[in-house]
C-alpha cells in the first residue's frame, strides 16, 4: 500500500507545478502477455495469454509537439503452457497482477483533425497479486503467487521498458498500441531467471485543455 500511495503522490508532484494546459485521461484495453526466463541454463517460454488493462494518466506539454505522459495502470500479465504427460493433457496458467508507474515521452505530429503519437520510457510496476492454475484430467487445482523475497516467491518491484504509438482524435478520445518488455530478473531462486512481456491494445479519452 506504501508504494501506491508514493505512486500517487509522485504524479501529483509532477503535475503540480505544470501549465494549465496539462490534461488527465483515463484509457482501458487488453493484453497479450507472456513470461520468459532460464533455469539451470535451459532457456524456457511460455505461451502468451491474454490480460486486461487500465488507469488513468496525465498529459504535460512541454513543447509544441513534445509531451511528458505519467500514468497509473493495473495490468494482468502471465503466460499459459499446454503439454502432454502420460496421456494427459496438463493445462497450467500463470497471472501476474501489477500496478505500472510508466514515464512516457511523446512526440505528437498533427494529423488531419487530429494528430499521432509516437513515445517511450521507463515503467516501474509492484506487484500485487497472482494466481497459479493448473488443469489435468477434468480437475482444477489453483494456487496464489506470493510476492517476496523467498526462493519460492516472486520479486514484487519490476523494472521494464515502454514504446507505444497511437492516434488521438480532436475530441481527446484516443487509440494506443504498446509494447512493454521487463528487465528485471523476478526469480529469487539461483541459477534462474524470469521476465515479463506484453504488447497492450488500449482506447481512452484526455479530458481538458489543449486538444490539437
Amino acid at each position: 500500500m506504501k508504494k501506491i500511495v508514493l505512486s500517487v503522490a509522485l504524479i501529483a508532484g509532477i503535475v503540480t507545478a505544470v501549465s494549465a494546459q496539462t490534461r488527465f485521461g483515463i484509457n482501458a484495453g487488453a493484453v497479450l502477455a507472456n513470461l520468459k526466463g532460464e533455469e539451470s541454463g535451459e532457456e524456457q517460454k511460455l505461451d502468451s495469454k491474454i490480460g486486461i488493462t487500465a488507469g488513468i494518466r496525465a498529459d504535460v506539454p512541454l513543447s509544441e509537439n513534445f509531451s511528458f505522459r505519467p500514468g497509473l495502470n493495473f495490468v494482468q500479465k502471465g503466460g499459459k503452457e499446454e503439454f502432454d504427460f502420460l496421456g494427459t493433457q496438463i493445462k497450467s496458467t500463470t497471472t501476474l497482477n501489477y500496478l505500472e508507474l510508466p514515464l512516457n515521452f511523446v512526440y505528437n505530429a498533427p494529423a488531419g483533425n487530429g494528430k499521432f503519437f509516437f513515445g517511450a520510457g521507463p515503467v516501474f510496476g509492484f506487484g500485487l497479486s497472482g494466481k497459479f492454475k493448473v488443469e489435468s484430467g477434468g480437475d482444477e487445482q489453483t494456487e496464489d503467487v506470493n510476492f517476496g523475497d523467498a526462493e519460492d516467491e516472486v520479486k514484487s518491484f519490476e523494472f521494464a521498458g515502454n514504446v507505444l504509438a497511437g492516434y488521438e482524435c480532436a475530441s481527446g478520445l484516443y487509440f494506443q498500441g504498446n509494447y512493454n518488455p521487463g528487465f528485471s530478473n523476478l526469480s529469487n531462486a539461483p541459477d534462474s531467471e524470469l521476465k515479463t512481456t506484453y504488447f497492450g491494445l488500449r482506447i481512452g479519452y484526455f479530458f481538458g485543455a489543449d486538444k490539437k
